[in-house]
């Protein structure tokens, strides 16, 4: 009855040291990083929330890099790049049924956008970003890596600040290791695609360094 069998991420950074706030880099610092995941289903939900049997097995591996770069201090450049490989894409149709398709390997969608620091109170807890989504001529069948349409959007960040690191201060937890952030991003896709809204929120733990400022988490 596991709807989803396995997941596995694996967040890499290769730099001297990693943002644990909203993303924003130094003037002329730079950094990269990438990301890893495994996901694999037998069953999925249907608009009623009932569970239903996949009509094969899916199988999904993806991986993400990424590469960002202080422009100024309040400006942050940033792009994006996916690829994958799914087995067994399945979609809903607007009568009863699915549509299955085979295998899709290869490249997903490039995102470039800017992110932005907040001025005042939020200088280093809270940003911006615009984006463009850019599509890299993939199949767009059930299994496809990605919309497969020219896509633009705005999102916000938000991070705890090591100088008044609420509400972990307030609760008398030691604020030096522990933080936490949250964004949500709004993308508009162009050729009557749909339309997405992802929000997030993490709670971290700093494991090396006790200033939570830059370190792993």
């Amino acid at each position: 009855l596991t709807v989803v069998a396995a997941l596995i991420a694996v967040m890499l950074a290769i730099s001297g040291k990693a943002d644990a706030g909203v993303g924003m880099l130094e003037q002329g610092e730079h950094l990269m990083t990438g990301n890893m995941n495994f996901t694999a289903a037998d069953k999925h939900w249907d608009v009623s929330r009932n569970t239903i049997d996949n009509l094969c097995k899916a199988r999904n591996f993806g991986m993400t890099v990424g590469y960002e770069y202080g422009w100024s201090y309040f400006h942050t450049v940033y792009a994006s790049l996916g690829m994958g490989y799914r087995r067994c894409g399945q979609r809903g149709l607007a009568g009863p049924g699915v549509l299955v398709s085979g295998n899709a390997k290869g490249l997903a969608d490039l995102e470039l956008g800017v992110r932005t620091r907040f001025s005042g109170h939020y200088l280093d807890s809270a940003a911006w970003e615009a984006f463009l989504i850019i599509p890299t001529g993939y199949d767009n069948g059930p299994s496809a890596l990605g919309k497969g349409a020219l896509g633009a959007g705005l999102g916000v960040l938000f991070s705890s600040n090591p100088r008044h690191n609420f509400p972990f201060r307030t609760w008398k937890v030691n604020s030096r290791k522990w933080g936490w952030k949250a964004g949500s991003k709004f993308t508009y896709f162009f050729s009557g695609k749909g339309n997405t809204l992802r929000s997030y929120a993490a709670i971290q733990y700093a494991v090396t360094e006790t200033d939570f400022v830059r370190t792993g988490d």
